[in-house]
């Protein structure tokens, strides 16, 4: 989570710097909160590194007043990059201030996100533009321009 500390943006900072986002974790089943924080491990600055995964899925998002953060439990094994962890997203809702997550098991071999998600809360009660921050994530768009 390096990255979120070194953000160009000081409001990248903010979701991850806050009890509130320690709160909204801690509401997660035990199993989905340890997955979650192992998946957004690694998170870091863009590289010139290949792998069996495509980088770009992973990062920091901002639209409007969501903030989006993807990541798989990235790490460096020379110059591969790799998952250790299932893909998961975070975003928070700057407007409401409310956090929502998704796990996607079984995505790391690849960095393909397969159609098995689960959304903390229920998917119908997310705000829209929190909505198509998740269906981007879900269909593989490029998240990040790794720089």
């Amino acid at each position: 989570m390096i990255d979120l500390y070194n953000a160009k943006e000081q409001e990248f900072k903010e979701p991850l710097d806050n009890k509130e986002f320690y709160h909204a974790v801690e509401a997660l089943p035990a199993a989905e909160r340890a997955k979650f924080f192992a998946s957004l491990s690694g998170l870091y600055g863009g590289c010139d590194c290949a792998g069996p995964i495509d980088y770009h899925l992973y990062g920091l998002r901002k639209t409007g007043d969501v903030y989006a953060i993807s990541g798989c439990g990235i790490y460096l094994e020379g110059h591969f990059v790799r998952c250790s962890g299932d893909d998961a997203l975070a975003i928070w809702d700057k407007a409401s201030g409310k956090f929502f997550f998704a796990i996607a098991p079984d995505a790391a071999e690849n960095g393909k996100r397969s159609g098995k998600t689960k959304t903390f809360p229920l998917l119908d009660v997310w705000p829209v533009s929190a909505r198509a921050q998740f269906q981007d994530w879900r269909k593989n768009a490029q998240w990040s321009e790794g720089d």
